[in-house]
């Protein structure tokens, strides 16, 4: 009786991982492993801004905000998407990518 309990438990747990695997939340539920980027982004208004605010009317999560007499961006709402920096005119706004 032990023997058969024994084997069902190990088939039962190589089924389970193998669905895991498969649906690819393996790495969540049974290692608990994260996956971190190694890159970390940065944003900034420079000089160059003329407060035109073409990069608040493409910024889809309304992180850019134009408080006179210049803009001001939320890291916290900020995707990094980079569509602000392609709109602006006078390349005002620079996204930087940093390497760890």
């Amino acid at each position: 009786m032990k023997n058969r309990r024994g084997f069902v438990k190990i088939i039962a747990g190589v089924f389970i991982t193998g669905i895991l695997s498969f649906s690819g939340i393996r790495n969540f539920v049974l290692f608990n492993k994260k996956k971190s980027s190694k890159r970390i982004f940065d944003i900034e208004v420079n000089d160059n801004c003329t407060a035109c605010g073409g990069c608040i009317t493409v910024c889809h999560t309304l992180a850019i905000k134009n408080v006179y007499p210049d803009l001001k961006i939320d890291k916290k709402l900020c995707t990094y998407c980079g569509y602000c920096e392609e709109v602006c005119p006078v390349e005002g706004i620079k996204v930087h990518v940093k390497k760890n």
